[in-house]
């Protein structure tokens, strides 16, 4: 998420600080998007019905608060039914109320979008940027949408491979509790040493987001996926939903953030901050 909106405002020539974001679905994702999107100075503004019945916390706002955002991401389950249903919940009617010129991504599930309603948001210029890693009907995926997008990958958000470790931890300590037995293993012993431990950053007259944009993309190149995916217009029909899995199948090792240090040329207390706040470690004290 935060390499995408990186990527974007380099692209769209933006400025995140002091931008607006809304977040639908706040919950673990969400939730940690919406920290790292403030750590970059952004205000971010949660929705998440849900979480507002179940905590009362005046920080989960409506949906129509959301609005007027320069920026909306999609963070929610993919339900069919009751009060909190969110299939196609960014629909025509949704899509005609933000802000004209938002930067609208969906990471959640493909489905939680109306395709053809933001198909037709895109062709009457109402969004500025749109970024998509889920789309309706995967793994036959919507090709003329495809070619419309800033970012397109292929529902790889959650790949990274830290991730997937945390998440078979999650499961061994599960199964552990159920046969009383006692977890012996952690997600450090099945990390490697990461592939870039250490980067040296000359900080020169670029911005500080022109900075976290180019370590972001020395860990990981969102650029790239976006290539492979458009790939698929290239393929013949019958054989796109089998290369839109391939990707998913085959995806290269992805590590997190937090998984480097980062050494800044000189005292720089901004980007060290930032960097900090989207979990890279920053070498020396001070900063």
């Amino acid at each position: 998420m935060i390499a995408a909106l990186l990527e974007v405002a380099r692209r769209r020539r933006l400025s995140l600080e002091g931008k607006s974001i809304g977040v639908i679905g706040a919950g673990n994702v969400g939730g940690r998007v919406a920290r790292k999107c403030e750590a970059l100075g952004m205000q971010a503004l949660r929705n998440d019905p849900p979480l507002q019945r179940k905590t009362g916390d005046s920080k989960y706002v409506p949906l129509d608060a959301l609005y007027e955002c320069d920026f909306i991401t999609i963070h929610t389950p993919l339900t069919k039914e009751g009060i909190d249903k969110t299939f196609h919940l960014a629909d025509a009617g949704f899509l005609s109320r933000l802000k004209p010129g938002v930067v609208f991504v969906n990471a959640s599930r493909g489905a939680v979008v109306d395709s053809e309603a933001l198909k037709a948001a895109i062709r009457a210029d109402r969004l500025q940027a749109v970024v998509l890693d889920v789309w309706e009907g995967e793994p036959n995926i919507d090709v003329e949408l495809l070619e419309r997008v800033d970012l397109a990958t292929p529902h790889i958000a959650g790949y990274s491979f830290d991730g997937k470790v945390a998440g078979m931890i999650m499961i061994y300590r599960s199964l552990c509790e159920h046969f009383h037995l006692k977890p012996k293993f952690d997600v450090k012993d099945f990390l490697p040493v990461p592939e870039v431990p250490r980067l040296e950053i000359a900080t020169d007259d670029a911005s500080d987001e022109e900075l976290l944009a180019r370590t972001a993309e020395r860990i990981y190149s969102i650029a790239r996926d976006d290539r492979d995916t458009r790939k698929i217009s290239d393929q013949p029909p019958e054989a796109r939903g089998r290369f839109f899995d391939a990707l998913r199948k085959n995806y290269p090792v992805r590590r997190e953030f937090q998984n480097t240090m980062v050494a800044l040329d000189r005292p720089r207390t901004s980007l060290a901050k930032k960097l900090r706040g989207i979990d890279f470690m920053v070498e020396g004290t001070g900063l």
